[in-house]
């Protein structure tokens, strides 16, 4: 009987980490679910952006071939019809909307990444608060080029190292210490082992793929630390 007592402890710490262990199964596909449809859509609209500004490119040749054009009308896609505006003022129209079709999918990829990493945080399958954390590690703009680069009117395409760069990633922690109770993390204490070390870290990460046809697609991808550091970096370093 003191011998039960004695382990009787033990015996619930066991049964209620491996209860965490078994619950953790359920949540790590469930937010994995979450990310890769997350991630996933964040990519296929960015690709929508990419060929809409990528259809812009025969009008943007046209006016760069336009000389001593004094008034001019057209319909600019996604702007709507000029009439009787002289060549500057059609250029500056049409970089205007090259440029907002640009913006418009950095704000929609960051949004479309917040969004899904708050869909994470709200993962409350045992009414426990806080019980993921999630944070945007790798974090893309449309990486497209303009050329000529200096023209008011370039053509966009997508630049050489394209599916690197839109690369996304996201991590998130389950929590699982939230759940043991309080007499066993105090157990854990006394055995000089730390709650945190139970919690699980995960991640998910997608990019573009290239088809043979030349259009792009969505893609779920999996790399190394390094290699993603690495392409933070590359990120980092196409905003200038």
């Amino acid at each position: 009987m003191m011998q039960a007592m004695i382990f009787l402890p033990l015996i619930l710490a066991a049964s209620v980490v491996s209860f965490a262990g078994a619950m953790s199964l359920h949540v790590t596909e469930k937010t994995n679910a979450i990310c890769r449809k997350g991630l996933l859509n964040t990519e296929a609209h960015a690709i929508e952006k990419l060929e809409a500004l990528r259809s812009l490119n025969p009008t943007a040749r046209i006016l760069r071939g336009a000389d001593k054009v004094s008034k001019l009308t057209m319909v600019i896609p996604f702007y709507g019809q000029l009439t009787a505006v002289s060549l500057q003022e059609a250029r500056i129209i049409f970089h205007m909307v090259q440029l907002g079709i640009i913006r418009s999918a950095n704000l929609e990829m960051k949004n479309n990444l917040l969004r899904t990493t708050q869909d994470l945080r709200q993962v409350n399958d045992f009414g426990i608060q806080n019980f993921v954390k999630s944070e945007v590690v790798n974090s893309p703009t449309l990486a497209v080029d303009a050329r000529p680069k200096e023209n008011l009117t370039p053509d966009y395409q997508p630049k050489i190292d394209f599916a690197e760069l839109m690369t996304t990633q996201l991590k998130w922690t389950l929590q699982l210490e939230k759940m043991f109770p309080a007499w066993l993390v105090d157990l854990l204490n006394d055995q000089k082992l730390r709650t945190q070390d139970f919690n699980l870290t995960l991640t998910c990460a997608s990019s573009t793929q290239k088809k043979e046809n030349n259009q792009w697609q969505p893609s779920l991808t999996e790399k190394t630390q390094n290699q993603y550091a690495i392409i933070k970096a590359k990120q980092l370093l196409s905003w200038y």
